[in-house]
């Protein structure tokens, strides 16, 4: 029986299908834009990302999966340490909610706290099939006043690269100013986003909206979001049961992409979904073989967003990719799904 649900992701797919159809052979172009076409203003996270690096092992974040490789990738929490409260968390089982939290915060960010970033990915991972969703990535930042903090994160979900799509939607734009207020937040941008298709284009403005709500934690605050003064939308979340239709369904949320995990305690992989029955499938590879696979439950089941975890034990010293999956009930092909790859020292 197909369910509202599956109608809509069916209509979201034929319609970035149809709005991304290009009978010329242009992966290589593709490919090349993507590692070359943000070099600039992606440059200073890279910069940072290699000292946190070296100074102190941190976790480092690819907006999208390790089959983005050409993604540059951004800085994010240490693994000794978790983002402040004024963040959303969503690597801990008990707090399934992937946005701001809904209680009003009132300690002052320290400088350096990761900012939360919303990314447009494809749904399932090595497969930029037209079906996108944001994925949530993270920042480092030596800002505190909460507009500077703001503009920081939105500035870099600006800048992100869109799977499959030679032009992103927010290219050549930039934020303008921020105005953070008790009542909500404008964003003003330099221009207006370049029209991609339905899904994409929609979700351009709704990273703006998670994004600032994120980085403040005060709740569904209203992002005003304006170009020349001319208001583009009001984005603020819809109600939980409907965050399918803007996230993407499965994440990983912990280890991140890039992360250097200590060999001598246990690696726990814990994630978020929104999929039919809370089944998903995991598999655990090291230099291309199977080390270990499951089967697992989230905590919810579409259309709610459930977490999940998987206690790997202790795993030698190496490289590996985690791939977590939700499988097609009609055919078993992956619906969804979120790969990311670490190294256990």
């Amino acid at each position: 029986m197909t369910t509202s649900r599956d109608e809509e992701r069916l209509r979201a797919a034929l319609r970035g299908r149809a709005d991304l159809v290009d009978p010329r052979d242009r992966l290589d172009e593709v490919l090349e834009a993507a590692r070359t076409g943000r070099a600039r203003r992606w440059g200073p996270l890279l910069a940072a990302a290699a000292v946190a690096a070296v100074v102190g092992g941190v976790w480092v974040v690819h907006p999208f999966g390790p089959e983005r490789a050409a993604t540059p990738a951004l800085p994010g929490p240490s693994a000794a340490s978790s983002p402040s409260a004024s963040s959303p968390s969503a690597s801990s089982p008990s707090s399934p909610a992937p946005s701001p939290s809904t209680t009003p915060t009132t300690t002052t960010p320290v400088a350096g706290t990761p900012l939360p970033v919303y990314v447009i990915g494809s749904e399932v991972a090595e497969v930029p099939d037209g079906r996108f969703g944001l994925r949530r990535t993270w920042m480092a930042s030596t800002a505190t006043a909460a507009d500077q903090r703001v503009r920081a994160a939105v500035d870099a979900a600006l800048d992100a690269p869109v799977p499959i799509v030679d032009t992103p939607p927010w290219e050549g734009v930039d934020v303008a100013a921020v105005r953070v207020s008790t009542n909500g937040v404008t964003v003003d941008l330099t221009g207006r986003p370049q029209p991609v298709s339905e899904s994409v284009d929609t979700l351009a403005l709704d990273q703006v909206g998670w994004t600032a709500q994120a980085v403040l934690g005060r709740g569904n605050l209203p992002v005003t979001v304006r170009s020349g003064g001319q208001v583009l939308r009001v984005v603020t979340r819809p109600a939980a049961d409907e965050w399918w239709s803007v996230l993407a369904d499965v994440w990983v949320t912990s280890p991140t992409e890039g992360a250097v995990v200590p060999a001598a305690g246990p690696v726990v992989v814990r994630g978020e979904a929104s999929v039919f029955e809370a089944a998903l499938t995991w598999t655990l590879q090291r230099g291309g073989t199977t080390v270990r696979s499951g089967s697992l439950t989230a905590s919810a089941g579409a259309p709610a967003r459930g977490t999940y975890s998987v206690d790997l034990g202790r795993l030698d010293p190496g490289t590996y990719t985690v791939a977590v999956e939700a499988l097609s009930p009609k055919d078993g092909s992956v619906s969804a799904s979120d790969v990311v790859t670490f190294t256990v020292r």
